[in-house]
């Protein structure tokens, strides 16, 4: 059942008409609602403008990288997206918890992202990550990796190191003169002595993966030299936006979900947008109407003004 668009509402109440400025750009992809393989919830390339303000003064790499672009790396980045896994839509975290020194956690945000954020700002053939040298240092796996991106015919780079541990496999402990295979030691040595015991090391374990994971490091290094990320890496060094820009950006977005939403559906984003500090009264206020509209034309809906 086609539903007719709303206009948007200004912030005091009243309906307006939407400016030119907000007409979708010709490029930018349509937002449909969640299906297959399509996620939400991470900005990517010019989906970011709903994270920043148009007002927004962008000076250093402007004449070089385009707004869009300039926009996408300084975008902040949501903490979890949905995800359609088997028919069913559910949330996973984009930002993740790792454990560091001193049994603490920090934030920290998976490699693929890096890639997916990578491949929206500069497009699947704007930008390459070439691995320059690597030496393993005792136990340590290093690289010396470039980032290049390719914008209006010109290369730019950001280039770092990174590091990961190379493992060795335990083959033996030795007392005493003694010595046992690690498959005997843990059959025939109580655990209560074995503190006792030397471990003995063989060679080194999947070096191949190690220098991968050593590679990771320093690509996520390398992009955030570009700035992505920043509010998850740099917090104090990040501009909070008006969460209102967001909101009303995603208006028609909501709209469309709205007109083809179950009641499950329909309650679960009446609960979301509630809670929510991404938009302002007026436009709650509107979702919430599309909402009870949508549930009188649903044999099991519920009224919810």
């Amino acid at each position: 059942m086609k539903t007719t668009k709303r206009p948007l509402e200004a912030k005091n109440g009243a309906v307006r008409a939407p400016k030119a400025s907000e007409a979708p750009m010709s490029q930018e992809p349509e937002i449909v609602p969640i299906v297959d393989e399509q996620i939400e919830g991470i900005d990517d390339g010019k989906m970011s403008l709903a994270n920043i303000a148009k007002e927004t003064k962008l000076t250093v790499g402007e004449d070089i990288l385009s707004r869009d672009q300039v926009l996408s790396i300084r975008a902040r980045t949501p903490r979890t997206m949905n995800v359609n896994k088997d028919g069913k839509i559910v949330t996973v975290p984009i930002v993740k918890k790792v454990k560091i020194g001193g049994g603490k956690e920090t934030d920290y945000v998976p490699n693929p992202y890096y890639i997916r954020k990578a491949n929206y700002t500069f497009g699947y053939a704007g930008w390459s990550f070439d691995i320059i040298a690597k030496e393993l240092i005792e136990n340590q796996a290093i690289v010396h990796g470039v980032l290049t991106a390719y914008v209006k015919g010109r290369e730019i780079r950001k280039s770092s190191f990174g590091g990961h541990a190379a493992a060795k496999e335990l083959v033996a402990f030795e007392c005493d003169g003694v010595r046992l295979d690690r498959w005997t030691f843990y059959k025939k040595v109580p655990k209560d002595e074995q503190d006792k015991w030397t471990k003995i090391y063989g060679g080194y374990v999947d070096l191949g993966n190690t220098f991968k994971a050593a590679a990771t490091d320093c690509f996520k290094k390398c992009m955030s030299m570009f700035g992505f990320f920043s509010d998850i890496y740099a917090p104090d060094d990040f501009v909070e936006v008006p969460p209102e820009v967001d909101g009303e950006k995603e208006l028609e977005t909501i709209q469309k979900m709205i007109a083809t939403a179950d009641v499950k559906a329909l309650k679960e984003i009446l609960k979301k947008i509630q809670k929510s500090d991404k938009y302002n009264e007026a436009q709650k206020g509107l979702i919430v109407e599309l909402i009870d509209e949508r549930m009188k034309r649903l044999p099991d809906g519920e009224p919810v003004k």
